[in-house]
């Protein structure tokens, strides 16, 4: 068997909310299989060992021994500021999520948006100017859209939200 490529260490607040997220049913599975890693590793089980148990490469797991290491001094900073459990659970779904990879997919929440089904236009102008763009997004329509940071107002069939 080989050895841990890095040392992860997890804290008992860390813990609680990792090992529901691993046994998780209705959590992305690769959300599941990441918690699943930063969870053995803690204890010490190897890279090999546990792309076997798990059925993965080792490098995955590797990869992801290394991204919660990096992200180590973040996780004391919540600790040490008494983040609560939720904003705790967000910060570790974050870590463990590909988000800061090159070239992975941008998910931007303007929510919450509920929308019934059926056509519909999306409008979005800024509350703050200046803005980089004001557009509308209509159903199907496939267009790269930039939006600037800052506050926005959106409108379905003239409801303003």
């Amino acid at each position: 068997m080989g050895t841990p490529s890095v040392t992860v260490t997890v804290t008992t607040s860390e813990r609680r909310l990792l090992e529901p997220l691993a046994r998780a049913k209705t959590a992305p599975q690769r959300l599941v299989e990441r918690c699943r890693i930063v969870l053995l590793s803690a204890e010490g089980w190897t890279n090999e060992t546990q792309a076997d148990e798990l059925g993965i490469d080792r490098q995955c797991v590797r990869r992801w021994r290394h991204r919660w290491a990096r992200a180590r001094p973040a996780l004391d900073a919540a600790e040490q500021r008494e983040a609560s459990a939720k904003d705790l659970e967000k910060l570790i779904i974050g870590i463990l999520t590909d988000d800061d990879r090159c070239g992975a997919r941008r998910l931007h929440d303007i929510g919450p948006l509920i929308v019934p089904p059926g056509q519909h236009a999306l409008t979005f102008q800024s509350s703050d100017a200046p803005s980089i763009s004001d557009g509308e997004i209509k159903s199907r329509a496939r267009r790269r859209v930039s939006i600037a940071v800052g506050t926005w107002n959106w409108s379905v069939r003239g409801e303003q939200h």
